[in-house]
């Protein structure tokens, strides 16, 4: 499987992805687990293929927390979608040094707080999808940090 560039576990009803289980995937690009039943990760399960991923699916799970330690520092993915969990806040240096990130998808979770320093050295964000949240507002002062946002849905 050292050619594997693309992974879709679609709906299997997996509950972890241990640590360890994608070693061996050097060319792993696109990870799609959305749809499955993960609250949480081990902390370094995506350690392996995490400097070259380009797309993670992780929508349709039960996560209740960004798993930060897991996306951190993840400097060629450009497509995140976190939609459909049961994210409630999102914490200072969550989403942190996504050089590339381009879009982000965190609609239909439970958020109701982001805090000021939760998005740090997001420069290429484009597209940022929030809407069925529970977010009473937004502070414009935040989103001046994007200055490539094209598409902000908060509706």
């Amino acid at each position: 499987m050292s050619k594997l560039t693309s992974l879709n576990l679609y709906g299997n009803k997996l509950k972890d992805v241990p640590e360890h289980s994608l070693d061996g995937l050097p060319r792993l690009r696109y990870l799609r687990i959305e749809r499955n039943q993960i609250c949480a990760f081990s902390p370094n399960a995506l350690a392996e293929v995490k400097p070259r991923l380009e797309l993670l699916d992780l929508s349709g799970n039960c996560f209740s927390a960004i798993p930060a330690q897991n996306l951190r520092n993840s400097v060629k993915l450009m497509y995140l979608d976190l939609s459909d969990n049961k994210i409630g806040e999102i914490n200072n240096f969550e989403l942190m040094n996504l050089p590339q990130l381009k879009e982000l998808r965190l609609h239909g979770n439970v958020l109701n707080q982001i805090h000021p320093m939760a998005f740090m050295n997001v420069p290429q964000l484009q597209y940022l999808y929030m809407r069925d949240n529970l977010i009473g507002s937004l502070d414009g002062n935040r989103l001046q940090a994007f200055h490539k946002l094209e598409i902000l849905d908060v509706t």
